[in-house]
């Protein structure tokens, strides 16, 4: 995609996009985007005026003990009471308590909700608290995405993260993009890109939204958006640099021509496999 493109898309969000959804513990109601102020008092606000902004509150870093490890999305947000989502993959085995770090800088201690279900779908659940407000994202359904609809996923890429250890053979210009990394803001990374298949039955982990942005390593859990800037799913798997054979999650093997698209998009797993559990818990 090219840069008029990517412009073109960034200003189709601005125009289409809604606000997102604002839960407070007055109203549980709804707030326009350009009064709205999260993060804690002592933190530097940040005004929800764009669509920059509206992605980045609800995008939040995975970290066990220091080590980032992934990403994840802010799904739930009443009473201080906080829920992110991201991919099961991205927690380290055996472990049930992780940190995370929220757009303004803090660091909040978060446990996994062992009570999820999310069956064999590649999704993990973790709460945390805190006295500072935070937006929740919107949860939207992937059921009408249509091939070439725009889409956008959002995270923090491992190459953008200053204390990650790139092999040899990193990029120069990844390097030097990482080296010149300032703030929380500069490791942050969102990539526009178009629907390219909705799979009638999930791949293993439940896979089934195929796009084409180019999403990176650490950008695991991270959300993916629609034109309304609604989370219609949650990105987990980047395009493979090798032939790679996927089944379904039945067992099944795709067609040898759909295996080729699998391994040169980028996927998630659609909003509907979330938002069942999430409204039980």
């Amino acid at each position: 995609m090219n840069q008029s493109q990517c412009q073109l898309l960034l200003i189709m969000f601005l125009i289409s996009s809604p606000a997102l959804r604002l839960v407070t513990d007055a109203d549980n109601g709804y707030f326009a985007p350009h009064i709205i102020r999260s993060g804690c008092p002592s933190s530097r606000p940040i005004l929800i005026d764009s669509l920059y902004n509206k992605i980045k509150v609800i995008t939040v870093k995975i970290l066990y003990e220091s080590e980032f490890i992934g990403s994840g999305v802010i799904i739930y947000s009443q009473n201080n009471n906080y829920k992110v989502i991201t991919n099961a993959h991205v927690l380290k085995d055996n472990h049930f308590s992780y940190n995370i770090q929220t757009f303004d800088g803090k660091i909040h201690i978060s446990e996994v909700v062992k009570t999820a279900n999310f069956a064999r779908n590649d999704l993990a659940l973790l709460q945390f608290k805190s006295p500072c407000f935070y937006v929740a994202s919107r949860l939207g359904s992937s059921a009408n995405l249509k091939r070439g609809e725009y889409v956008l996923a959002a995270g923090f890429p491992f190459y953008l993260q200053p204390q990650f250890a790139y092999p040899a053979n990193e990029s120069i210009q990844k390097k030097e993009t990482r080296e010149s990394a300032q703030s929380l803001n500069d490791e942050f990374d969102f990539t526009p890109g178009k629907i390219v298949a909705f799979l009638e039955k999930p791949l293993e982990g439940g896979y089934q939204i195929g796009y084409n942005g180019d999403f990176e390593k650490g950008m695991s859990g991270g959300p993916l958006l629609n034109q309304k800037g609604e989370l219609v799913g949650i990105s987990g798997r980047h395009p493979v640099l090798w032939e790679n054979s996927d089944n379904y999650e039945d067992g099944s093997q795709p067609s040898p021509a759909l295996q080729t698209l699998i391994n040169n998009s980028s996927w998630a797993i659609p909003s509907e496999q979330i938002i069942k559990v999430i409204s039980d818990k």
